[in-house]
C-alpha cells in the first residue's frame, strides 16, 4: 500500500473517530459512569478515544507535510506525482484540515451540522502551526472531564489495591495518579488564591473596627475636654484670676509675663473682635504659641512651665467665650511644620526653644485640626449679653493690667 492510501485510510477512521467522539461527548452524563449499567458512553470510553484521536492526528501531521511538499514539487527533474495525483494530495490535506483538525478545534460542532456546512475553497494552513493541546475545546474538555472523574473514583476506591503485579497495571497506575495529583494541585491552587483573599478582607475589617474605634474614642476625648473646661471655669470671674494664677504658674515672672500678654489679647477683644486673629485662636499659629504655648509641647518627661502657662490661657479664653473647635481637616504638627520651614524656631514661655519641647499626641491629629472660636454676643440681637460680655472682658483686662 502506498504512502497516500495509507494516509486516505488514517483521514477517513479519523474522521470517523472525531464523530463517535463527538456524538458520545454529547450523550455523556456524570451520573451513568457504568457502562453495564447504561447504554450512555463512559468517559473513560471517550478519553481513550480522545487519545488516540490526538496521538493519529499528530502522527499524521508531519506524513501529511512531506506529501504536500513532494506534490508542490516545481522542479521537473524531482517531481514524482502526475498532476492528478497532486489534486488528488491537495484534496485529501484539505479534507484533513478542514474535517479533522478543523473540527477538533471548533467548538460545539456535531456531526449532522458538519454534513451540512457548505466549504469554502481557503488556502490550506501551514500543518506544523497546529497546536491540538492548546486549541481544542473538545480534547481539553475531556482532559477536565477525566480528571474530575479520576477525582471521584480516588475518593471512593482504596487505591492501594488497584497495584497489580502486572506491569501493565503499574503503567497505568501511575498515569492516573499523575493527571490526579494534576487535577488536585489546580484545586489547590484555586484553594490558595480564596483563602489569601478571605485574609484579606479579614485583615480589612480589622482595620476598619480599629479605625472605628479610635475615632469612637477620639470623639469620647472631646467630650471629656469640654465638660473639664466648663468645671475649670464654673463661677470664673474676675476674682478668680489671681487663686488660678497661682495654682497654674509658680513663677512670679511667669505670671507676669502671662498678665502682660493677656491684656494685650482683652485689649483687642475690647477694640476690634472681628479681625481673624483674634476671632480665631489656632493652636498651631506662631504667634500665639509665642505668647501662650501649646497643649501638646512639653520638655522633658516631667515636662516644663508651658504646661501650665497654656492651661492657664485656655481657662481664660474659655471664660472670655471662646470654644474649642475642630477641623474638618487634617493638619500637621509643629514639628513637622517647623522641619518644613512652616515656622521658626522660636522661644516658648518657658524661655526654650521650639525644636526643644516634645509633641505628645492628644488624638485629634489624625482628623482635624484644634483651633479656638469666639463666641462673642450678637448686640443687635441681644443688646444685654452683649454689655454682660464686654464688661467681663473689660474687668478681666484692668485685672490682669494690675498683675503686671
Amino acid at each position: 500500500m502506498t504512502e497516500y492510501k495509507k494516509l486516505v485510510t488514517l483521514v477517513e477512521k479519523l474522521k470517523g473517530d472525531i464523530d463517535t467522539l463527538m456524538q458520545g461527548l454529547m450523550r455523556y452524563s456524570p451520573q451513568n459512569e457504568d457502562s453495564t449499567m447504561s447504554s450512555r458512553p463512559t468517559i473513560e470510553k471517550l478519553h481513550a478515544i480522545a487519545v488516540e484521536i490526538k496521538h493519529a492526528t499528530l502522527q499524521a501531521i508531519p506524513r501529511l507535510q512531506k506529501i504536500l511538499l513532494k506534490a508542490r514539487e516545481t522542479d521537473t527533474n524531482r517531481q514524482i506525482y502526475n498532476e492528478m495525483m497532486c489534486e488528488k494530495i491537495e484534496r485529501l490535506v484539505k479534507t484533513f484540515v478542514s474535517d479533522v483538525v478543523g473540527h477538533l478545534i471548533q467548538e460545539n460542532d456535531t456531526a449532522s451540522e458538519r454534513e451540512g456546512e457548505k466549504k469554502e475553497e481557503t488556502p490550506i494552513p501551514p500543518l506544523t502551526d497546529i497546536v491540538l493541546e492548546e486549541d481544542s475545546p473538545v480534547l481539553v474538555k475531556i482532559e477536565m472531564l477525566y480528571g474530575e472523574h479520576l477525582l471521584r473514583r480516588a475518593a471512593a476506591e482504596a487505591w492501594t489495591q488497584r497495584i497489580a503485579t502486572d506491569l501493565s497495571e503499574l503503567v497505568k497506575f501511575e498515569e492516573e495518579k499523575r493527571v490526579v495529583l494534576g487535577v488536585c494541585e489546580k484545586h489547590a491552587r484555586l484553594g490558595f488564591f480564596e483563602e489569601k483573599a478571605h485574609q484579606k478582607e479579614s485583615i480589612l475589617e480589622i482595620l476598619r473596627q480599629k479605625e472605628a474605634a479610635k475615632w469612637e474614642a477620639e470623639e469620647g476625648r472631646r467630650c471629656l475636654e469640654h465638660a473639664h473646661l466648663q468645671s475649670l471655669t464654673k463661677d470664673f470671674n474676675k476674682h478668680s484670676i489671681t487663686t488660678a494664677l497661682d495654682e497654674q504658674i509658680s513663677d512670679p515672672a511667669l505670671r507676669k509675663l502671662f498678665a502682660a500678654r493677656m491684656v494685650r489679647l482683652t485689649n483687642n477683644l475690647l477694640v476690634t473682635p472681628e479681625e481673624e486673629g483674634i476671632r480665631y485662636l489656632r493652636n498651631n499659629n506662631q504667634r500665639l504659641m509665642e505668647d501662650f504655648a501649646h497643649p501638646c509641647l512639653s520638655h522633658g518627661p516631667h515636662g516644663c512651665s508651658c504646661r501650665g502657662f497654656h492651661t492657664m490661657a485656655e481657662m481664660i479664653w474659655y471664660a472670655l467665650g471662646y470654644e474649642v473647635r475642630y477641623s474638618k481637616n487634617k493638619t500637621l504638627t509643629p514639628s513637622v511644620w517647623f522641619l518644613l520651614n512652616g515656622l521658626q524656631d522660636i522661644p516658648l514661655p518657658c524661655g526654650r526653644t521650639l525644636h526643644e519641647h516634645q509633641y505628645l499626641t492628644m488624638g485629634f491629629e489624625d482628623y482635624s485640626e484644634r483651633f479656638w472660636e469666639l463666641k462673642e454676643p450678637d448686640a443687635a440681637k441681644n443688646p444685654d449679653a452683649w454689655m454682660l460680655w464686654y464688661d467681663q472682658v473689660r474687668e478681666f483686662e484692668e485685672t490682669f493690667r494690675l498683675l503686671m
